[in-house]
């Protein structure tokens, strides 16, 4: 009841295309967010998108399996929560980020619920055989889609102030996917409460992709343009340092010359007192 084979079933060939093609999408894109992160460490919103994007790829990989082995049918809904809690924690993070507010509490909180869920889960698939029930995916599934509003009133917050209109289609976004993907989610898990359609969430998660995509643009542009104008800067900067050099080496050869001038003005004077003096003696 957990194997990808579940929720190919409501999809339409177009709407399976769509999410095939997204999952294709988040792949690339995890894979350059990895890049920048790897090349700009300090840099962490690319390394929270990453584990975003890269929780919803996995979450797609079901639409590329059509049946599972019996032997890894069980373990499905524990890859599956790993890539909802990436998908869900990234795309948090990176919003907390986004409204400058500490997120130590959030990813503790975050990581004890998931553990707990993930121990349990595995005790109870070795003891019995049997992976947990549905019910307790869907609790786990809730928890930590609760967890995922912490972000919103920050955001709120941060649109009233600044009333910039990409933040808010980015929380439009945040809570669309999210809410899609609860309900998504919760279908795979194997509960009901997601209903039969499951086309809204690989849809809307193409949205928060290209947002992702916008995101990543704007950064790199807005990076190499800082370059474009640090150089501009540095140029600048050095031509002004040639300048003050040659003034300098103006000054020095002006100096050069006229203490030139003064010893040669001594040694005349000098010959001339030498040549009046042996004047006088003769």
């Amino acid at each position: 009841r957990a194997s990808p084979s579940a929720m190919n079933a409501p999809f339409a060939p177009l709407s399976l295309g769509a999410a095939q093609l997204s999952c294709v999408l988040a792949i690339v894109i995890a894979l350059l967010q990895l890049g920048l992160y790897w090349k700009n460490r300090t840099h962490t919103q690319y390394g929270w998108t990453f584990v975003s994007v890269a929780g919803y790829a996995v979450i797609s990989l079901g639409y590329f399996v059509p049946v599972l082995p019996p032997g890894l049918q069980p373990y499905w809904p524990l890859l599956l929560a790993l890539g909802i809690q990436a998908f869900a924690m990234g795309g948090c993070v990176y919003f907390l980020n986004e409204c400058g507010v500490g997120h130590r509490a959030y990813r503790w909180g975050v990581a004890v619920w998931s553990g707990a869920f993930l121990l349990t889960y595995l005790g109870v698939l070795w003891v019995t055989g049997q992976p947990l029930h549905p019910r307790y995916l869907l609790l786990w599934n809730a928890g930590l889609m609760a967890a995922s509003l912490a972000p919103v009133l920050p955001m709120l917050r941060l649109i009233a102030q600044h009333r910039h209109w990409a933040h808010a289609v980015f929380l439009l976004t945040y809570l669309g996917v999210g809410s899609a993907g609860f309900l998504a989610t919760s279908r795979l898990l194997g509960s009901p409460v997601g209903g039969a359609d499951g086309a809204s969430f690989p849809l809307i998660a193409s949205v928060w992709l290209l947002m992702v995509c916008v995101f990543l643009v704007s950064d790199v542009s807005h990076s190499l343009q800082a370059e474009r104008e640090h150089a501009a800067q540095l140029r600048a900067e050095l031509a002004d340092q040639a300048q003050e050099l040659e003034r300098l080496h103006a000054l020095e050869r002006a100096a050069q010359a006229s203490q030139a001038a003064a010893q040669e003005r001594a040694r005349i004077m000098q010959d001339m007192h030498d040549g009046l003096g042996s004047q006088l003696i003769s």
